[in-house]
C-alpha cells in the first residue's frame, strides 16, 4: 500500500505582517533524500512533504484561495494512497476514540473564504472508494463539498454539530480517470485525512453515494408565457438569495448580530394581511451552489400558484476563485452554468412553471467608499441581473441602486449603524444589522410598489 503524507502549515498574523517560513524535504521509501519535483511554496504558508512510497506530488501548490492539485500520485488495482495533513492552527478531536486506527494529529482549515481558504483536487485513476475524515470548525453543522471532474457538485459531507468531532464520509467512484474536488461550504471544516481506495480495498466499503457524476444542476422547466394579469396573489412571498437576505441565529462571534433584510420585510405589511413569508435563503451561496440546497429542494416541491419568488444573489456568486460558487456573468441565459442561465433555469422557470411570479432582486451594496462615494463593488453582476429582467419581462427590484443611494445619501460615518459588529469591534460592511436590515426591507418594499405588483394593496 503506497502512503503519502502531506503536512501543510499555514503561519499568517494580524493585519500586514506576514511572517514567512517554509521548508521543504522529501524521503524516499530507503530513506535517502530526494528532489522534491514541481513543489511550489507560496509566502506565508509552509509546507513539509514527506513521500514514504518515493513519489513525487509534481504541481501540488498551497496558494491561498486556489485549488490544491495532488498531481501525480498514481496507484493502481489492489492499491491505495493516503493524504494527511497538518497545520499550525490544527485542534485535537472530540472523539478520537472512535477512529484508533486513523491519524488525527493534524487537520487543514477548509473555509469557503479568508486567506487560508482551500480547495483539494485528489486525482483518481479509475473505480475507487474515497473516503475523508473532516470536522466542523464551530458548534454548528457545516458541509464538506465533493464535486467530480467536471468541477460540478456531488454530494455534501455534512458534519457534526459538536465542535471538532471527526465524521467519516464516503463516496464510491465509479468513472474513468479524472479529479474529485473537497472545499468547505458556508463556514469553516477541519479536513484530517482522505483516503482513495482501489481494487480490493474498495471492496464490501458501505458509502454514502455511489456512481453520480455532475453537479445537481436546475431542472429545465418548460418555458411559458406568464399571465401576470389574471394572477391573482395566494400572500406567501419565497425568498431565496445569500446572507444579506437570510434568518440569523444567535452567534457569539458578533457583539451587534446580523440580520438578513428577509427577517423583517414582513414588517412592512399591514399586521392583518394574509401576507407570508417563506425565508429560504442561506449565508454564503449563490444562484449556483443553492440549487444543491435541501433549502432550494423544499422551494421546488412548495412554491406554488398565486406564489411570489424573490430572489437575490450576486455577492457569492462573484467569487471566480471559488468553484462551487462562481458563475460567469459575462454570459447569456443560453449559456449553461452561467449566472444568468441558473437565475432563468433554476429560478424564473420554476417559478412560473408552478403559477408564481418571479421577482429578480439585485444585491445589496457593500459599505465601502472611496471618499464619500459609495464603491461599486459588485462589477456587472447587478447588471446581468438587469439585463435579465428586461429580457424576460420579469418584475425587478434594484436593491443596488436603492442601496447605493441610501449610504451615499448617509455618508461613510452613518452608514455604520447599520451593520454588524464583531467581537473584535470591526464593522462587518457586508452584513447587515437588525436596524439595517429593516431599513434595506423598506427599499423593498417601496420596490414592490415601483413594480406593481398586486401585493402592493397589503403594504402599509
Amino acid at each position: 500500500m503506497k502512503k503519502i503524507r502531506i503536512v501543510l502549515s499555514a503561519m499568517f498574523i494580524c493585519i500586514c505582517c506576514l511572517v514567512f517560513f517554509c521548508g521543504c524535504k522529501t524521503t524516499d521509501k530507503t530513506g535517502n533524500a530526494a528532489n522534491a519535483e514541481g513543489i511550489e511554496v507560496q509566502e506565508g504558508v509552509m509546507k513539509v512533504i514527506d513521500f514514504r512510497s518515493g513519489a513525487f506530488a509534481e504541481g501540488l501548490g498551497t496558494l491561498s484561495n486556489t485549488t490544491v492539485e495532488v498531481e501525480g500520485l498514481t496507484f493502481f488495482a489492489g492499491e491505495s494512497k493516503r493524504i494527511v495533513f497538518d497545520t499550525v492552527n490544527g485542534m485535537p478531536p472530540a472523539n478520537p476514540q472512535d477512529f484508533p486506527d486513523i491519524d488525527l494529529t493534524g487537520s487543514v482549515l477548509m473555509n469557503n473564504t479568508g486567506i487560508n481558504s482551500l480547495h483539494i483536487a485528489v486525482p483518481v485513476e479509475g473505480p475507487s472508494v474515497l473516503k475523508v475524515y473532516y470536522s466542523s470548525n464551530a458548534d454548528s453543522q457545516r458541509s464538506l463539498v465533493l464535486s467530480g471532474t467536471d468541477k460540478r457538485k456531488i454530494l455534501d459531507f455534512v458534519t457534526e454539530p459538536v465542535k471538532w468531532t471527526v465524521s467519516l464520509g464516503t463516496y464510491r467512484y465509479e468513472g474513468g480517470p479524472g479529479t474529485l474536488y473537497l472545499s468547505g461550504s458556508g463556514g469553516g471544516i477541519r479536513l484530517f485525512q482522505i483516503e482513495v481506495l482501489s481494487g480490493k480495498f474498495a471492496e464490501g466499503i458501505e458509502t454514502q453515494a455511489a456512481g453520480q457524476t455532475g453537479e445537481l444542476l436546475p431542472a429545465r422547466y418548460p418555458a411559458a408565457a406568464f399571465d401576470y394579469e389574471g394572477f391573482v396573489p395566494s400572500g406567501r412571498i419565497f425568498l431565496a438569495g445569500d446572507s444579506t437576505v437570510c434568518i440569523y441565529t444567535s452567534d457569539p462571534s458578533y457583539s451587534v448580530p446580523r440580520n438578513g433584510w428577509g427577517m423583517h420585510l414582513r414588517d412592512w405589511f399591514k399586521p392583518e394581511s394574509s401576507i407570508e413569508i417563506i425565508n429560504l435563503a442561506l449565508s454564503g451561496r449563490s444562484a449556483r451552489s443553492f440549487t444543491a440546497e435541501a433549502n432550494y429542494a423544499a422551494l421546488s416541491r412548495d412554491i406554488g400558484k398565486g406564489d411570489y419568488l424573490f430572489i437575490q444573489f450576486g455577492h457569492n456568486d462573484e467569487k471566480a476563485d471559488d468553484i462551487l460558487r462562481y458563475a460567469d456573468a459575462s454570459k447569456s441565459k443560453e449559456t449553461e452554468a452561467s449566472f444568468k442561465w441558473f437565475l432563468y433555469e433554476g429560478y424564473i422557470k420554476l417559478a412560473q412553471s408552478k403559477g408564481a411570479i418571479p421577482v429578480l432582486v439585485t444585491p445589496i451594496e457593500r459599505r465601502e467608499f472611496s471618499g464619500n462615494t459609495v464603491k461599486d463593488t459588485h462589477g456587472i453582476y447587478d447588471d446581468a441581473i438587469r439585463e435579465l429582467a428586461a429580457e424576460t419581462g420579469v418584475p425587478l427590484i434594484d436593491l443596488t441602486a436603492k442601496t447605493n443611494r441610501l449610504y451615499a445619501a448617509e455618508g461613510p460615518q452613518n452608514t455604520a449603524r447599520f451593520h454588524a459588529v464583531s467581537i473584535d469591534g470591526s464593522v462587518d460592511d457586508t452584513h447587515l444589522n437588525a436596524e439595517g436590515a429593516l431599513a434595506v426591507s423598506k427599499l423593498v418594499a417601496d420596490g414592490i410598489k415601483e413594480a406593481n405588483l398586486k401585493i402592493a394593496s397589503e403594504l402599509l
